[in-house]
């Protein structure tokens, strides 16, 4: 999965509601009549993959952002992102879809 996280554009997959609040986001995922809470930076990410992206664009932007390395944000990010591929929140384009 991380090279498929690595090679394609990746987005949250719309079926899913979600709402920020107070800083959080909150994603509901029907199907499983379950919640999720993302913070920090994890939601800052959440709110970039409202657009397909890539994830070195996520990286980039993250690190603008935030006091983060690449190497760290880069591994991070990918933890977090396998999550949510795991859970269904998370879809694939090819790099070159937009």
């Amino acid at each position: 999965m991380s090279d498929e996280l690595e090679t394609r554009r990746i987005e949250a997959d719309p079926r899913h509601h979600w709402t920020k609040l107070e800083g959080e986001v909150i994603l509901l995922h029907q199907e499983k009549s379950a919640y999720y809470t993302l913070n920090g930076v994890a939601a800052r990410a959440w709110a970039l993959l409202q657009q397909p992206r890539t994830l070195d664009e996520i990286v980039q932007t993250l690190t603008q952002e935030y006091d983060v390395s690449s190497e760290v944000c880069r591994r991070d990010l990918i933890g977090c992102l396998r999550d949510l591929v795991r859970l269904g929140f998370i879809r694939f384009h090819d790099v070159a879809s937009d």
